[in-house]
């Protein structure tokens, strides 16, 4: 994990203004904030036998903040702060039960379930903000934000909401309109915010038939489709953002807000 970061040469969030209210959930704002982090490559070892690593994290008003990879204290500056370094995985996957529950089209998962990624390290990047002070007084409260790691070639790895590609957009065999193209790593490609007209009827296809084939994994149907087969939730997760309210406080029970408040 670690050399496969350190061939990462630029981790981007971009985090763009979203006016959200319950009865409107897709209208983004076109204005934009950037942080960017680079890396640069590793030198040493030093006298305890570790390499070292320097990070600059560029605000949106392209001041800059210089880190030391792994040094707790990371670097501040301008209203941030900044880590990047290993951490703990915070991630919970019974991978083995995953793969069961998709392969018998039932639930596996067991009250008790074994952490596939317990002891796992990732390298985090983390940006801690004043948010008036970086964005400015008038960038509101709810934003929407996704993540970029770009190592080499012009498409990033991105990340909005947890598992979208991987689980979401997967071939469970149940998408008519597709059976031959994985379409996750066309949708990677995508702009998390400007989804593009050639990919997006497919990736809709493949939302509404894998969205009906989850939830029907427990023998029943929480969640109903229009006659056209449209699931409520594909344009949802279509916009592969994370909705980010600062204005709230952290409550791990809010994450499904907003499709708890879907008609």
């Amino acid at each position: 994990m670690r050399r496969r970061w350190r061939l990462r040469s630029e981790l981007r969030a971009l985090v763009r203004r979203r006016h959200w209210s319950e009865s409107d959930i897709r209208i983004v704002g076109t204005e934009e904030f950037a942080l960017s982090c680079t890396f640069s490559n590793p030198v040493g070892p030093d006298d305890n036998g570790e390499l070292a690593q320097r990070g600059t994290c560029v605000l949106p008003d392209g001041e800059s903040i210089s880190l030391l990879v792994n040094d707790e204290r990371g670097g501040e500056g301008h209203g941030v702060r900044c880590y990047a370094g290993l951490r703990l995985d915070p991630f919970f996957m019974d991978v083995a039960k995953e793969v069961e529950t998709r392969t018998r089209r039932r639930l596996a998962f067991l009250p008790k379930g074994t952490n596939t990624l317990e002891g796992t390290d990732v390298l985090a990047v983390v940006a801690e903000l004043d948010v008036v002070r970086v964005f400015g007084a008038a960038s509101g409260s709810v934003f929407a934000v996704a993540a970029e790691t770009v190592t080499v070639g012009p498409y990033p790895e991105r990340l909005g909401r947890p598992e979208v590609k991987n689980n979401l957009l997967s071939d469970n065999g149940v998408d008519a309109a597709n059976r031959v193209v994985d379409l996750r790593d066309l949708y990677n490609e995508e702009d998390p915010f400007r989804l593009g007209p050639r990919y997006a009827d497919a990736c809709r296809a493949r939302l509404n038939a894998n969205l009906v084939f989850f939830d029907g994994l427990d023998g029943k149907a929480d969640w109903t489709t229009q006659p056209d087969g449209t699931h409520l939730l594909t344009e949802l997760l279509l916009a592969d953002f994370l909705v980010v309210d600062i204005a709230k406080p952290y409550d791990e029970d809010s994450y499904f807000e907003i499709e708890e408040h879907l008609p």
